[in-house]
């Protein structure tokens, strides 16, 4: 089927949403794709007259049958909420062509469709929106729930969110909406959180080709024109300096394709080493294709014949490279993620990936009519789709994200373009997607906010910290899906759902606190079949990769509650490898070690031991020590959870096992590190101190460097205190007695936070020194306040 009869006399697009009123029956089972009639349902249609004015025709059914219609004499664009018969049916458009109903509401006036899209799009303003201090505009985003005080999302990720006020201006055609963009252009234009004060100075494609497409597309919904100015002048600046003119040229072997770096200067040349490597990738290239595609159809609509050409012209191009490339696999519609100039083709799997391709194919379709830009958008959605889903087959998988890494906006970009394509009844199929995870996603929100975390089968834990783009990622669902809790679409029973925190006494390890522990995220290895969970442990060192025994901490730390003190069983599900180790302590009792012993292969197994628990809250927890002598350790172990069983016993009183030795920074020794007390620049109260270090690039690499005695040489828990402004993952090189090692404070929220970790102490005299480094990803602003050391009583 072509997108369009171009020489037909009537453009027609229709589209429906299956949309109950209040007296409709229950549906029981299957899915609501487009076009199917379940209880009212409104559909749309264009018919072109001459000059400016069209005929806008709805008609309502109901058990399919007309029960109401009429006709509107409107402009091209017919967005706007209009009265047919006993009913309100509220059009959108997407250009002045592409029309769809999103949402219906009875006599009335109560909306019946996305009222979980409002509410769910409500939370998430009431947690991220930040009102510039500037000039009063709610405009740009917290990071997480727990930046009240500092870091705003980042520049890639940030024109992710701005797209979800591009979604809800697209379905509600609210002027709120409006305003939060105006706003947060100015900020961008301003150099609030570019790079070096501008955007000019960002050398990443993909970054400014993100906020080209958020920017055209503002442009296409609200018809403001200076939008679309704004987003063909980044893509020209990609254009011009990044795609590979050359001949001959490393990474594919194939000519072209648009660099994931450019060139900076005056005069820009192709490179493929800045900043020490370059490469080629689906979200630099995807990008291009969607940028240059509406930019072709946007000047054909407003009549400029050569400039609409020229976009047309480079679009096909990037694609038919990125065609050539990226999709590995033909016949599967298998991706790579890019072509590294160093490390060479790497077929990192990622949700964004299968999003952007399909959604650049489909722009090709729309605007060429060629079947075959249909057909390849199909086969590379449906290998996204069925390869990132969890058993169930419908629920998308926990991609991570939550630590803050790019993996945040991934899933984002994937439920975006679907939610584009979804209204072509040619993609109808895949709206059962949408609607299980948005299905998902409203089930799983967090109480206390409303928030959705990365993995979709659980609510997330209070105290969590969650990305503004991770819970983004639940709003849109709901936009694209029309889901209402209203409807039953017959998956219900199918979908995966795993025990609440506590639940017959299991934790699951996946919400566990954790530092440098790996779970089995799309990307990383085969996970174990049959755990309890959405997913489980896999490798216990990640970020941790100086072999040395002062290496960070790598832990999961449980806190479980108990009616009443005791002696309770505690039994860990695991699956190994071969025979492993693992270190424990329940509060600040004494270490133990847990040996796992494997009795079969490939199975998952039960190690049980006890715990001594007081009444109420509890902590556990679970690490590993790389280089311990007499102890075998393997860094992989899948941890599926921890269960509290029956009390067997009484608790025992324990004697204390450690005292504390706090060393302030106050006496520390401090080099080009920025120091402050009360009354100072960013202070913080509530530290042990009379002062703490809050900035460490004065000048050069700052340090702060303690020297600790201890009696007799052993291996030491230590931890730091510090309070963050926000950003909660904060890298920092440790060295204790001239051996390095990489430790990341995260999971800072806004309070005075202690970071454990684990380090060889000699008898005597001992240095232990935290310097910022930048190439372990440091934030120059980490407010220090002391060094603590547990000391064995005996």
């Amino acid at each position: 089927m072509k997108r369009f009869l171009k020489i037909a006399i009537v453009l027609f697009f229709v589209f429906s949403f299956a949309t109950p009123v209040k007296a409709a029956p229950e549906k029981t089972g299957g899915f609501t794709p487009a076009g199917e009639a379940y209880g009212a349902q409104a559909t749309a249609q264009i018919i072109k007259q001459k000059g400016n004015t069209n005929t806008l025709n709805i008609t309502v059914t109901m058990n399919n049958s007309v029960v109401a219609f009429d006709s509107f004499d409107v402009s091209n664009n017919a967005a706007g909420e209009y009265e047919v018969g006993a009913f309100k049916v509220y059009v959108s458009t997407y250009g002045n062509d592409k029309i769809d109903v999103t949402y219906i509401t009875d006599v009335t006036g109560i909306p019946l469709f996305y009222d979980t899209a409002k509410e769910m799009m409500a939370d998430w303003l009431n947690v991220y929106l930040k009102q510039d201090s500037a000039n009063g505009t709610y405009s740009t985003y917290y990071w997480s729930d727990r930046s009240n005080n500092g870091e705003e999302t980042g520049f890639w990720q940030a024109a992710n969110v701005y797209e979800l006020l591009n979604d809800a201006y697209e379905h509600t055609q609210d002027p709120m909406y409006k305003v939060y963009m105006d706003g947060y252009r100015a900020r961008f234009l301003d150099g609030h959180f570019s790079w070096s004060g501008t955007w000019l100075r960002n050398e990443y494609s993909d970054d400014l080709l993100w906020w080209s497409n958020a920017f055209i597309r503002t442009s296409m919904l609200t018809g403001d024109v200076s939008y679309l100015t704004l987003g063909e002048e980044i893509f020209e600046r990609v254009y011009t300096r990044a795609w590979d003119t050359r001949e001959t040229c490393p990474y594919t072997g194939v000519p072209g394709g648009v660099l994931w770096k450019f060139d900076l200067s005056d005069n820009p040349v192709i490179k493929d080493n800045i900043g020490g490597t370059n490469e080629k990738n689906v979200a630099t290239n995807g990008n291009a294709v969607l940028a240059a595609s509406r930019l072709a159809r946007i000047y054909k609509e407003n009549g400029d014949v050569a400039k609409s050409q020229l976009y047309a012209e480079r679009a096909e191009k990037i694609y038919t490279w990125m065609y050539q490339t990226m999709v590995i696999d033909k016949n599967i519609g298998k991706l790579t993620d890019n072509y590294n100039i160093t490390a060479g083709r790497r077929d990192w799997q990622f949700s964004y990936n299968y999003g952007l391709f399909a959604g650049a194919a489909y722009e090709m379709w729309v605007n060429t009519g060629d079947v075959k830009y249909l057909e390849q958008a199909k086969l590379v959605l449906n290998y996204g789709w069925t390869t990132l889903t969890i058993s169930d087959g419908l629920t998308f998988k926990d991609e991570g994200g939550m630590d803050g890494s790019d993996g945040a906006s991934f899933r984002i970009v994937l439920a975006r373009n679907t939610g584009h394509l979804v209204k072509d009844p040619e993609f109808a199929g895949f709206m059962k997607y949408m609607q299980a995870n948005a299905y998902q996603s409203y089930k799983n929100r967090r109480a206390s906010d409303g928030l959705v975390g990365s993995n979709l089968v659980t609510k997330p834990l209070d105290g969590v910290r969650i990305p503004s783009p991770i819970a983004a990622f639940g709003v849109a669902m709901q936009w694209y899906s029309g889901f209402s809790p209203n409807i039953t679409y017959g998956f219900e029973g199918t979908l995966r759902e795993v025990p609440a925190w506590g639940e017959n006494g299991i934790y699951l390890a996946e919400l566990a606190k954790r530092a440098n522990v790996n779970f089995s995220f799309v990307g990383w290895g085969a996970p174990a079949a049959g755990s309890a969970g959405m997913t489980h442990s896999v490798f216990w060192d990640e970020g941790g990769s100086d072999n040395n025994p002062n290496g960070t901490s790598r832990y999961l730390e449980f806190e479980v509650k108990v009616p009443e003190a005791g002696l309770y069983q505690l039994d860990l599900r695991w699956f190994t490898r071969g025979n492993n180790s693992r270190r424990m302590k329940v509060n600040d009792g004494a270490m133990v070690v847990l040996n796992f012993n494997r009795t079969a292969e490939n199975v998952w197994e039960n190690l049980t031991t006890s715990v001594n628990l007081k009444a109420g809250t509890n902590t556990i927890k679970i690490w590993n020590h790389r280089n311990e002598a007499g102890v075998t350790q393997d860094n992989w172990l899948f941890l599926d959870y921890i269960k509290v069983g029956a009390k067997i016993g009484e608790y025992v009183e324990e004697t204390p096992q450690y005292t504390e030795d706090v060393y302030l920074v106050d006496n520390a020794t401090r080099s080009n590190v920025e120091y402050s007390q009360a009354g100072g620049f960013e202070y913080r109260p509530g530290g042990l101190g009379s002062g703490h270090i809050v900035y460490w690039d004065k000048g050069g690499n700052g340090y702060v460097e303690f020297t600790v005695t201890v009696e007799k040489a052993g291996l030491y828990e230590m931890s730091f205190g510090w309070f963050t402004r926000g950003n909660d993952n904060i890298g920092r090189r440790l060295t204790i007695n001239g051996v390095n090692s990489t430790l990341r404070f995260t999971d800072g929220g806004n309070v005075w936070t202690e970071t454990f970790f684990e380090g060889e102490l000699k008898a005597g005299t001992n240095t232990i020194r935290l310097s910022y480094d930048r190439s372990i990803d440091s934030e120059t602003w980490l407010l220090l306040d002391h060094l603590t050391v547990k000391v064995p009583i005996n």
